[in-house]
């Protein structure tokens, strides 16, 4: 499974850094692949709650985009399988947040938006990794 998982972020991250854009193929693969994996009554109802909460802050404020918000939602059950859905989600702002100030830094303020889904991958893999 972590294998699978493995490839798929390289491809997500891979699109979103070269083209800005998640594919809803992409991610509706990885949230079927996600329930067929982890699919008890609190996985679904972990991602219904994240499923809210992702798509009012992509619609209220300019953070995250819509394919980033459908990416969290698809990673949910699996996050939510390992029990490290509130660490997995503090490592995504975390390192995307070390990453924004880098660049604005170095470009001296000319970077508007970031690709987040590696930040969202990565915190997957770390949260994963360190329980």
């Amino acid at each position: 499974m972590l294998y699978f998982l493995a490839f798929w972020s390289i491809l997500i991250s891979y699109t979103d850094l070269r083209y800005r854009v998640i594919r809803n193929q992409h991610s509706l693969l990885l949230l079927l692949l996600a329930f067929w994996y982890a699919h008890s009554t609190s996985d679904l109802l972990q991602t219904v709650l994240v499923l809210i909460l992702s798509v009012a802050i992509s619609l209220t404020t300019n953070w995250l985009g819509m394919g980033d918000a459908k990416l969290f939602v698809a990673l949910t059950p699996i996050a939510a399988h390992f029990g490290v859905l509130l660490m997995w989600q503090s490592w995504c702002w975390i390192l995307g947040g070390i990453a924004a100030i880098v660049l604005h830094i170095k470009s001296r303020g000319k970077v508007d938006a970031i690709p987040f889904a590696p930040f969202i991958f990565a915190g997957l893999f770390l949260a994963i990794w360190t329980i």
